[in-house]
């Protein structure tokens, strides 16, 4: 393992106090070349010296208004990504903790995303569209911009999904089974119509075979939804004959909605 540098080691060792005051005087120097965003999850200390704090959209969203050549996003990698997609190229966006990581974003990976749309063209690509959840790495937004997809939050989901379904037959949803799964079903896809893929079957484990657990080959016409990875979903017996019948409710508009 690489060795910290010797002046984190030495700022390890002193008080929260102390790094607050060289923040506050490096701040003063760098005046308004420098931004500071905390996401809600830091601790105190660090929320202490930002310039803003909020949640990861609405602190990509204060980066992309900025103005400062230098953006420290305190957060996870997925959040300072999606910052850094959104600057101009004259900005740059620091990372403090380059091992800051999120166990959603972790769930699915480029090569299962490639892995799986490659299981799919068996069932004909152009009728599925590929969303991702916010909290996803870069290259899994850069993969639904290339099949025609989008990016989702867990606010606007609903109008997403409803977008999709006018354009297209099926939805490849990821990496947040539930968010995926709750929100097609108050659309009212039934169950039956959400097989789960397994990536999992790519990496060796032989005990979930990615066909066995998804089969696309006996999808349900005229629609269905996959979403990507991983867990099962409790549901009720009462849900499930409830949403047996219900059809998904179609969008207004002819585009995708932002949030």
């Amino acid at each position: 393992m690489e060795a910290a540098p010797k002046h984190a080691v030495a700022l390890r060792n002193r008080s929260d106090e102390d790094i607050a005051a060289r923040i506050a005087r490096c701040k003063r120097r760098l005046g308004a070349d420098v931004l500071i965003l905390a996401h809600h999850y830091q601790r105190d200390a660090v929320v202490a010296v930002a310039d803003h704090v909020g949640d990861s959209l609405r602190l990509s969203q204060l980066a992309a208004a900025a103005t400062a050549p230098y953006i420290v996003f305190c957060g996870v990698h997925f959040m300072a990504e999606t910052a850094d997609i959104l600057t101009g190229p004259d900005q740059a966006v620091i990372l403090p903790e380059l091992r800051a990581g999120c166990s959603m974003a972790d769930m699915a990976t480029a090569d299962d995303l490639d892995w799986a749309w490659d299981q799919l063209a068996a069932t004909d690509t152009s009728r599925i569209i590929p969303i991702t959840y916010i909290n996803s790495a870069a290259t899994l937004k850069a993969f639904v911009a290339r099949h025609g997809g989008t990016v989702c939050t867990s606010g606007n989901a609903r109008q997403v999904l409803q977008w999709a379904f006018t354009q297209c037959e099926k939805i490849f949803f990821f990496p947040d089974e539930h968010l995926g799964r709750i929100t097609a079903f108050e659309l009212g896809l039934p169950l039956a119509d959400m097989p789960t893929h397994w990536p999992v079957a790519t990496k060796g484990d032989k005990s979930r075979d990615c066909r066995q657990a998804s089969p696309c080959h006996r999808w349900s016409p005229p629609r269905s939804f996959m979403i990507s990875p991983r867990w099962d979903w409790a549901i009720s017996p009462n849900n499930v004959d409830r949403a047996t019948s219900a059809k998904p409710q179609a969008a207004t508009g002819p585009n995708a909605p932002t949030d």
